[in-house]
């Protein structure tokens, strides 16, 4: 079983221009096909972990 670090960044969406949250906004739906087809999200709150499991 491989793990993958999720990385969580967080935007001050009041702070944007439309346009910045635009592009924002598009990039998870973007990358999201290929995650979900790849990995499984994984919470395991025992450890406070979550990540990418392939």
């Amino acid at each position: 079983m491989e793990k993958l670090p999720l990385l969580v960044g967080v935007h001050d969406l009041p702070r944007l221009s439309s346009e910045e949250r635009t592009l924002i906004m598009r990039l998870p739906s973007l990358m999201g096909r290929d995650v979900i087809y790849r990995f499984r999200l994984v919470c395991d709150k025992s450890r406070d972990e979550i990540y990418l499991e392939r």
